[in-house]
């Protein structure tokens, strides 16, 4: 996204927000200076800032006419997707590996954006029903949206990311993604009602579902089939985290990895698309039992794959074993490897959702170099160019149990 300054100033909500790409503030008079970069540090958070670059007018013709237009008016300038189009951001090369806009792409002909949902779902691992206490890297705070007050309603919810994405990007396609919680913790009335709310938004193509293994009854899947049938783009995310029941206990899951297996077998062959979840750098977790997690989910028919960063946050479990000195972080330099060997081991099939993870700047404690996301997804790029490798350079069909 190429934003001009005032546009950023007007728009800056959406820089705090959960970005798939890098946002470049772009103003030759103002950006380039110190002050004026202090002043959008100021309006945004630490992980937001990471995902900021900003660029001279003078480095490219166009930009250097954008500014000639700038200079003589602050209401005459480039429209953003004509910035976007001479730049061919949406042109890049692909990558090494299968990922999520490419996909889409290919499947649309245009890109597709997700609009995240809170619909006020909890947890089973958090109201009592397997435990009070969630999981260890759980903050239990669910999204800036609950802790800002009531929820607005999924169809508010959808629209108002709908119009911050056509304005900004001018997007035309959405996904509905239910993202925060056990998004299939409720009675099946209440679930059907949410999901066909969310189904029925203008330009709605698809829906996500954020859930648990241990937390989906056939009924929903048939559900969620049925969406299937009558033409939407359906996808599921089970959170698996690991492969060994050892880590999952330590973690304090709630379920085993047997239940992952089961939930999957479950709803394989319906068209419903199936994405995992796995965390690196989990609890006494080793390189290769990481690896292993992985080779266990490439012999199983998922369609998607999340990878995330163990995090330690202020008020979880994790948190407090970090400030007590009994959780090591992952270096950068070790996840950045290991990312590369998970990648190498998936199938090419498989659509890369998601190669690191997101946490509030507020109670964020470490690993510090986890805040800039950008630098941690160049940095895997750049390791598989060194490589010389793609995703599924060392996909075979023998897979050892984890």
């Amino acid at each position: 996204m190429v934003l001009y300054y005032h546009e950023f100033l007007k728009n800056k909500e959406i820089i705090n927000h959960e970005l798939e790409q890098p946002v470049i503030i772009y103003n030759p008079f103002y950006t380039a200076s110190p002050a004026g970069r202090a002043r959008v540090q100021a309006l945004t958070t630490p992980v937001a800032l990471g995902k900021i670059c900003f660029l001279s007018g003078l480095s490219r013709l166009i930009l250097v006419l954008g500014a000639v237009l700038y200079y003589y008016s602050e209401q005459i300038y480039l429209p953003e997707k004509d910035i976007i189009n001479v730049l061919s951001t949406r042109n890049n090369p692909r990558k090494r590996y299968r990922d999520l806009k490419s996909y889409f792409f290919d499947l649309f002909g245009c890109r597709v954006y997700k609009i995240q949902i809170d619909a006020g779902f909890t947890c089973p691992n958090r109201d009592g029903s397997i435990s009070l206490g969630g999981c260890i890297y759980c903050d239990g705070r669910y999204s800036r949206l609950r802790q800002a007050g009531p929820l607005p309603s999924v169809g508010e919810q959808i629209a108002a990311g709908r119009e911050l994405y056509r304005r900004i990007r001018g997007a035309k396609k959405f996904i509905a993604y239910f993202q925060t919680a056990s998004n299939t913790y409720g009675s099946f009335d209440h679930l059907k009602d949410l999901y066909d709310e969310a189904l029925c938004q203008e330009d709605v193509v698809g829906m996500a579902v954020g859930t648990r293994p241990d937390c989906v009854s056939g009924d929903v899947i048939d559900l969620l089939q049925n969406y299937v049938n009558e033409g939407k783009h359906i996808w599921i995310e089970y959170g698996l985290q690991s492969a060994h029941d050892l880590t999952l206990r330590a973690i304090n899951r709630g379920h085993d990895a047997a239940s992952f297996i089961e939930t999957v077998e479950r709803t394989e062959g319906r068209g419903i698309k199936i994405c995992a979840h796995i965390i690196l750098g989990l609890p006494a977790e080793s390189r290769d039992d990481m690896i292993k997690t992985a080779r266990f989910l490439a012999e199983l028919p998922i369609d998607g794959i999340k990878i995330h960063l163990l995090l330690a946050l202020d008020g979880t479990e994790a948190g407090r074993l970090y400030k007590e000195g009994s959780l090591p972080m992952m270096t950068k330099e070790d996840y950045v490897s290991t990312v590369a060997d998970i990648l190498e081991v998936l199938p090419p099939r498989v659509v890369i959702q998601r190669l690191t993870a997101d946490g509030y700047s507020d109670i964020f404690l470490a690993p510090e170099w986890g805040r800039n996301k950008l630098q941690v997804l160049n940095a895997i790029d750049a390791e598989m160019e060194r490589r010389n490798t793609v995703q599924g350079a060392a996909f075979n069909n023998h897979i050892p149990d984890p």
